[in-house]
């Protein structure tokens, strides 16, 4: 079949080469992928791509680890708490940014599939300017709204006025959040992991050194914690907009260039909107399960938070694997090997499981002495050890769940796998917190809502998947 027929076929199915591809001598030209996704070994590959992605979130999970390390322990029951009862919402920003990002990510790497110098370029500075304008809006959405959402949630009032302080400073840096995921999402679209992660992990060590001078050395409390990591994203989206000023080729920003050209910011949004909204809203099903948290008093929230900062760890192996996945998948959509994208599938959802479960469990069987760096309360370690037997030791069932939705979102599906996560992960936890949980309210019966909801939603995207793929296989081969 002639390249211009398969080309047709692509954007029927509304894949990522609905844009416009560059003429043949601009793909001739256009720059290469530091890792040959479309072509070279793909095991070795995802191996060459993903480590870099694991270790930036690894070190991210250390560095907030250690902000709620150094709150526990020098700030007290009461700060934890609060940082605790605060942590939902924030991760209710960080999400939906990290899923507006992906758009961008998907979009670019088309387009190296493609590859469509030119494309590149405009995507890249449509990419910046949205980063810019969303990561405002959200920086206003969170100080204005934080303490509403902060009573809305039922936070005791002991705490309430931390929280609500330490939200409304995190917040703040929300806009530079906004610049690195996107900024990030570019390097990583063209093979670049590696430069991502150093910056993150400088930022980040900045942000636990700033933690001790604030915290320790001054004397500050919750804020002295939120202070420090705003900054340090301030140095992060400074550093890696500072490395795409100084890029050569079609991958370097210019300022002059950053107008957000309407088609392309369409099309970054149509991915990255669902799996932003998907992100916000898989965060109210957690907010909901903080709130029901909440009833059981302070102890319970200091060890939902900890608990729950180890399971960080888990989602480290998850969302890199996530990440690889979209971004290979959406180079080899682009380049029209669909074959490559089952088996892609395949190696990622053995990785993932043999990961996230091996960490997964591990960390419930540790998880009285990792809960100690914590706290030294024998309660709050008790109340923790629930939610790991119950959350942590099953948290292999969303890597797999997360593997089909990227998956699909790099063939350039982006709506329907969201309303699948909604339906199964919100619906089912909203569900099941009003009828069972209602009926028997416990810790135990409450975390429990966690492995229900990703059986279910894992159903919905294995069988959306084989839809869409099959879908995408039987328009190419016509």
């Amino acid at each position: 079949m002639a390249k211009e027929v398969i080309q047709a076929k692509k954007a029927r199915i509304k894949c990522l080469t609905s844009g416009q591809a560059g003429t043949g001598t601009q793909r001739r030209r256009a720059v290469q992928s530091p890792i040959d996704m479309v072509n070279g070994p793909l095991l070795r590959n995802i191996l060459r791509f993903a480590p870099p992605l694991m270790l930036a979130n690894l070190m991210q999970r250390f560095f907030n680890a250690a902000d709620t390390l150094i709150v526990g322990r020098y700030c007290g029951e009461a700060a934890l708490a609060a940082v605790g009862a605060a942590s939902p919402i924030v991760v209710f920003f960080v999400w939906s940014l990290n899923g507006l990002s992906i758009g961008a990510d998907v979009l670019i790497s088309g387009m190296y599939g493609r590859r469509d110098d030119r494309g590149i370029a405009a995507s890249l500075h449509t990419a910046y300017g949205l980063s810019v304008i969303i990561g405002v809006l959200y920086t206003l959405a969170g100080i204005l709204f934080a303490s509403r959402i902060l009573d809305w949630m039922a936070v005791p009032r002991e705490i309430r006025g931390q929280a609500a302080l330490y939200m409304q400073i995190y917040c703040s840096g929300l806009i530079f959040t906004s610049v690195y995921d996107f900024c990030a999402s570019i390097l990583r679209s063209g093979g670049d992991t590696k430069r991502p992660m150093l910056y993150l992990s400088l930022s980040g060590l900045a942000n636990v050194l700033m933690n001790l001078l604030f915290v320790l050395g001054l004397g500050w409390n919750v804020e002295g914690v939120a202070i420090a990591t705003a900054l340090s994203q301030l140095m992060a989206a400074g550093v890696i907009t500072y490395h795409l000023l100084h890029e050569k080729g079609v991958n370097r920003l210019d300022l002059k260039h950053i107008r957000p050209d309407p088609n392309l910011a369409k099309q970054i949004l149509a991915i990255g909107l669902p799996a932003g909204v998907q992100g916000m809203f898989y965060s109210v099903s957690n907010i909901i399960v903080q709130a029901s948290v909440n009833l059981f008093g302070a102890a319970a929230i200091a060890a939902n938070s900890a608990a729950t900062t180890i399971e960080d760890f888990v989602y480290v192996t998850t969302a890199a694997y996530d990440q690889t996945c979209v971004t290979f998948t959406g180079q080899n959509a682009g380049a029209g090997n669909w074959k490559r994208i089952r088996s892609l599938l395949l190696v990622s959802l053995v990785l993932v499981s043999t990961c996230a479960f091996t960490i997964g469990f591990s960390s419930y069987h540790f998880g009285k002495t990792l809960l100690a760096l914590f706290t030294d309360s024998p309660e709050v370690i008790r109340i923790g050890l629930i939610r790991l037997r119950l959350v942590g030791a099953f948290l292999f069932l969303n890597g797999l769940l997360d593997i089909f939705v990227a998956s699909m979102r790099g063939m350039g599906y982006s709506t329907m796998p969201t309303l699948f996560m909604l339906t199964g992960i919100c619906g089912t936890r909203i569900i099941y917190i009003l009828t069972c949980f209602a009926a028997e309210p416990s810790l135990e019966r409450l975390y429990l809502c966690f492995p229900v909801s990703w059986v279910i939603a894992l159903t919905l995207e294995f069988l959306l998947w084989l839809h869409t793929y099959r879908k995408h296989c039987r328009i190419y081969r016509e």
